[in-house]
């Protein structure tokens, strides 16, 4: 009887949450490696992963807790200021997901801050997102001069 039951009940379909942060993340970084090595362009040499509350083991957790590691740190820093932005932060998330709540007061400071925050669902987005960065086509103020940040510049390493 109870067998049939659980064949009555109406299962909800899968719902496809598209491919692992985990995933996503690391074909971002394929393209980062690629314009920062191939094209030797040292600003996607300036692209960064941040440690953040990934499943890990209570005591390494601690370890990292004691080192500065914080919940709702952004997954991603772009530390070349452009646009007027003092950098870009990335969150990625799966398809459908949202950020919590430790997130959302993280962007918010960081915004505060004269930081770009944005969410990606995709690693072509995250992509573009950064082009448009370092291309000038994101601006903070669109009246004042700011730095434009291109590629010409050889980066602070020439100094």
């Amino acid at each position: 009887m109870g067998d049939l039951k659980r064949a009555n009940k109406k299962s909800k379909p899968p719902q496809d949450k598209g491919p692992l942060e985990h995933d996503i993340q690391k074909a971002f970084f394929n393209v980062c490696r690629f314009h920062a090595e191939i094209h030797n362009d040292w600003r996607w040499g300036n692209v960064f992963a941040t440690p953040n509350q990934a499943a890990r083991s209570f005591a390494v957790a601690q370890r990292m807790r004691a080192e500065g590691m914080r919940a709702g740190v952004p997954d991603v820093f772009v530390a070349v200021p452009c646009g007027g932005y003092a950098g870009l932060w990335i969150e990625f998330k799966r398809l459908k997901a949202k950020q919590t709540v430790p997130q959302l007061q993280w962007f918010r400071d960081l915004r505060r801050a004269g930081y770009l925050c944005e969410v990606c669902f995709t690693a072509r987005e995250g992509t573009e997102l950064v082009f448009n960065y370092f291309s000038g086509k994101i601006r903070r103020f669109s009246n004042e001069k700011v730095n434009d940040c291109s590629s010409d510049d050889p980066g602070p390493s020439a100094a």
